[in-house]
């Protein structure tokens, strides 16, 4: 069900580029350079997309190339091979969060607005746009969100970051801090890059933009299940004020 959750996403994804972007990547993707560590790339605003229209069609009437699907599959199966068979850090716990993500998330796409008028199709959907940041409207945004729940702790040691350092491990020597995180973002990362996988790629993200958007999503959203550095969470704590006081 972790490949399905990410297949209906990926279904709006395509209704909504059909109408709104240019043809996909006609080649593997260029990799941008990056800060040398994954933490560093965390961004305090992610800019979305402005609102555009309410996308026609059905999104499960969608009817994806079967070789994006048997990709996605695979790369599912694949990242779930990559975890350790810890007691609570393993892939159990990830599909856990991937569902729980996925049910957060559909609170926040399609948020009960009082005193809205539902005949007016699309001027709720502008409404639910604004009422979520635009959360709403960017498919690409979900896609991001439940990906980092599945991939949040791939090849997690079973030990605390402060472990790690304490022990001096090879990836605490990479990683000065958010150890685990920052790895399971890395082979993540790679894997999905690997050429086996490029018509899936070109399904999630039409151009070079649309994928550097979703790195940087993907990015903020895998950091953010560090919740045991106290420093990074007063960071997160004064972005929250800042955006919602």
């Amino acid at each position: 069900w972790n490949v399905g959750l990410l297949l209906d996403i990926l279904r709006k994804i395509h209704l909504r580029s059909v109408e709104d972007t240019p043809p996909s990547m006609n080649s593997p993707p260029e990799e941008q350079p990056h800060p040398q560590t994954i933490l560093a790339e965390v961004k305090e605003v992610i800019a979305l997309p402005h609102w555009l229209n309410t996308p026609n069609g059905n999104p499960k009437q969608v009817e994806l190339p079967q070789v994006a699907i048997d990709q996605l599959a695979d790369l599912v199966g694949s990242l779930a091979m990559l975890y350790k068979e810890n007691p609570f850090h393993n892939f159990e716990h990830a599909s856990h969060v991937t569902l729980a993500v996925s049910k957060l998330l559909s609170r926040v796409v399609d948020p009960k607005i009082e005193g809205v008028d539902a005949i007016n199709e699309e001027a709720t959907d502008s409404l639910r746009h604004e009422f979520s940041y635009g959360i709403t409207s960017d498919p690409l945004v979900h896609f991001a969100l439940v990906f980092s729940a599945i991939i949040h702790d791939i090849d997690h040691p079973g030990v605390p970051n402060t472990v790690l350092l304490k022990e001096g491990s090879g990836l605490s020597k990479r990683y000065k801090r958010s150890i685990a995180e920052q790895n399971s973002f890395q082979l993540a990362w790679d894997m999905l890059m690997e050429s086996r996988y490029e018509e899936l790629r070109n399904a999630i993200c039409r151009t070079e933009s649309d994928l550097q958007r979703f790195r940087q999503l993907l990015v903020n959203a895998t950091m953010a299940t560090d919740v045991m550095d106290k420093d990074l969470n007063v960071l997160r704590r004064a972005r929250w004020e800042k955006a919602f006081a």
